[in-house]
């Protein structure tokens, strides 16, 4: 971050990098306890560290809520936290995911973090939805949704419709899955989306539609999906 950017610009940018680093920190943690399970899925884990150009986008950052002064160690904290579930959901250890979010769900509330709050929620209905629970997941992945559009937080709303969609594909409400990934696609494209993000809303429309039986279609989808993640 340049120190001749204007003060708030530095001010929005240096947050943003420090939360990918507490971000990154997580994730490096999580890789080296040296699980089998956890070497074994290490790509995905990996995957889930957010592209750091988002930093970049300063119209995206002056939307989103800032945490006060006095509260930016505890959002700190919070934010290594979700990295850690993040990753322990990809590395498929959910019991201990549930486990680390369940404090990080009260201590957002708590100082009225709704963009953490909602980062949480959005993580615990894919755990619900990967159980079955699909009641308890929608209710979930409803509430991050809305928790997240008060923060203004684009990055981790787009994930949230994707989540919400994959949800009502593994539902069979078609309609209602294409709905939710054009929210996502509206919202990626204004945060500037990047393309693991891109790669991910694209894959899950390639299988969308596969479920549909609209095999061409969910080809060029899946494709797409591909280069966006090899960029």
């Amino acid at each position: 971050v340049r120190s001749t950017e204007p003060t708030e610009v530095y001010e929005l940018r240096t947050r943003c990098l420090d939360d990918e680093m507490q971000h990154l920190k997580a994730v490096t943690k999580l890789l080296s306890e040296s699980r089998a399970d956890t070497i074994d899925t290490a790509t995905q884990v990996i995957a889930t560290l957010p592209a750091i150009t988002a930093c970049n986008d300063v119209a995206s950052l002056r939307r989103q809520m800032q945490p006060a002064n006095d509260k930016k160690l505890i959002w700190g904290q919070s934010v290594e936290q979700l990295a850690r579930a993040s990753g322990l959901l990809a590395a498929s250890r959910k019991d201990e995911a549930k486990g680390v979010l369940t404090p990080v769900v009260k201590s957002s509330r708590d100082a009225g973090f709704k963009a953490l709050l909602g980062a949480a929620w959005t993580i615990m209905g894919q755990i619900d939805a990967d159980g079955g629970e699909l009641d308890g997941a929608r209710k979930l992945l409803d509430d991050s949704i809305l928790a997240l559009e008060t923060a203004g937080d684009d990055r981790r709303l787009t994930a949230a419709w994707i989540a919400r969609a994959r949800l009502a594909d593994q539902q069979k409400q078609y309609a209602e899955a294409m709905q939710a990934l054009a929210h996502a696609e509206a919202v990626g494209d204004r945060a500037s989306a990047d393309q693991n993000a891109r790669g991910r809303l694209l894959a899950t429309k390639a299988n969308i539609l596969l479920h549909q039986d609209q095999l061409a279609d969910a080809k060029r989808a899946a494709d797409s999906a591909v280069t966006a993640f090899e960029k």
